[in-house]
């Protein structure tokens, strides 16, 4: 009963994709993560793994999508949502699991058919994200399903926020001072390894990294300030 269930709601979904477009993905993600996410932004792996039904609903609705006439900002919103719920579903696809590097192919080699083509998680970061986009901001809202990176909202990013969300979740990110630990008496700044790894995204636009954590520092920094990356954790950000 329950299968059939499913199967009529996801044929009603399919219908809906023509009628009503990207709105229906936004909503069902939003549903998604409030069930499956926690308040401390841990997820629910092990639920899921039993009961991933809603997860791959999404999934084969994202497939199944059509971005070409939706808004810049709508897009921009898909990608960064569906990315997320990749990582979910590549996670709990691979479940137990202690870190996503335990999994071959995690980032560059596990596809999903997402607007009706096949992409990795890399291809949905650094060819379309970073590519299309060019905002280093999207490096504070992407995850990657392990407790020393961003932390998953138990909320969706929607279109009509999308550049607001962005720059919330940068700000609450970089004034985290277990993130970034600010030394005022060696002047020194420890920051996590995104910025070693996309180094080249914050400085395009900005002189240096510390130019670009001053946007957003309540108390800035002064730019002789020497800049050290500290190692990442990759243990999975899982609900306990």
């Amino acid at each position: 009963m329950k299968k059939l269930l499913l199967i009529i709601v996801f044929f009603s979904l399919s219908t809906t994709i023509q009628a009503q477009g990207s709105g229906v993905f936004f909503d069902l993600t939003n549903v998604f993560l409030k069930k499956y996410v926690d308040a401390n932004n841990k997820v629910n792996y092990q639920e899921l793994k039993g009961n991933a039904d809603m997860l791959n609903l999404i999934m084969d609705y994202a497939g199944k999508m059509n971005l070409k006439n939706e808004s810049k900002e709508t897009s921009k919103a898909f990608w960064i949502n569906i990315y997320n719920l990749a990582v979910i579903k590549n996670v709990v696809d691979n479940y137990p699991m202690k870190s996503t590097m335990d999994i071959p192919g995690f980032f560059n080699e596990n596809d999903f058919l997402i607007a009706n083509q096949r992409l990795t998680l890399d291809d949905i970061e650094h060819t379309i994200l970073r590519e299309i986009f060019l905002d280093p901001g999207i490096h504070f809202v992407l995850v990657s399903g392990s407790n020393g990176g961003v932390q998953l909202k138990n909320e969706a990013y929607v279109p009509k926020d999308i550049d607001a969300q962005i720059k919330a979740e940068a700000a609450k990110y970089i004034n985290n001072k277990d993130i970034i630990r600010i030394d005022k008496k060696s002047k020194i700044v420890e920051l996590p390894k995104i910025f070693e790894w996309y180094t080249k995204d914050f400085v395009t636009f900005y002189t240096n990294e510390i130019d670009f954590l001053n946007i957003f520092l309540e108390k800035k920094i002064e730019k002789d300030y020497k800049v050290k990356i500290y190692e990442y954790d990759w243990t999975l950000n899982k609900k306990v």
